[in-house]
């Protein structure tokens, strides 16, 4: 059986609940995962929600906003990170302030003071992506369930057993995913230790 490589630091998924949070850092994996989009750079944006603008419409926010004071919108997508697995890119629209600065003016669900953002002027469609980490066979097939259960969710089958059944294989397969990390680096540790102890024998 062929042998997949997996990153080596350990993944927790204790409280994994199929929601990618806000990346702590731009880090260079990010970057690299942003230019299967765009070759633009992300950047975080701060979020001050405007006093009618609704939490799930940007694009009515924006308009709203600059019909009021100015400035224009800024396409792109809003960018979630789930630790080890995949960073999810949702479309999205912030608005330029008449001093060029970039503000997201729609309320957020976790309350976020800012939001990363990549720019893109003229993406090819609006549909949002898992863009995977790692390209493993695992992860690969839980995104595709993952797409699977975000058609439902927008068709409003929250309770329907297929979704049910797409949330159970994620779990099951990210599962399997963690315990490969796990083993992996387990192996990489012990390799080390190997190595330092035949590197003290030979010393003496």
């Amino acid at each position: 059986m062929k042998e997949y490589a997996v990153p080596t630091a350990a993944l927790d998924l204790s409280n994994w609940s199929h929601v990618s949070r806000l990346p702590r850092s731009i880090t260079p994996t990010i970057i690299d995962v942003c230019r299967t989009l765009t070759p633009d750079a992300p950047a975080y944006v701060p979020c001050i929600p405007g006093p009618s603008c609704k939490c799930g419409h940007c694009y009515s926010n924006v308009e709203m906003t600059v019909e009021q004071r100015g400035g224009q919108a800024v396409f792109g997508w809003s960018l979630w990170d789930l630790p080890g697995i995949w960073l999810y890119a949702e479309h999205h629209c912030v608005w330029r302030m008449p001093n060029g600065e970039l503000v997201c003016v729609t309320p957020q669900l976790g309350h976020e003071t800012r939001i990363l953002f990549l720019s893109d002027a003229a993406p090819e469609d609006r549909a949002c992506h898992y863009l995977p980490y790692e390209r493993h066979p695992l992860v690969l097939l839980a995104k595709e369930h993952q797409e699977k259960r975000m058609v439902l969710i927008e068709e409003g089958r929250f309770q329907s057993m297929a979704r049910q059944h797409h949330d159970d294989e994620i779990c099951r397969l990210l599962h399997r995913f963690e315990q490969l990390v796990q083993k992996r680096a387990a192996w990489a540790k012990t390799k080390e230790e190997r190595a330092m102890k035949k590197m003290k024998r030979k010393r003496k």
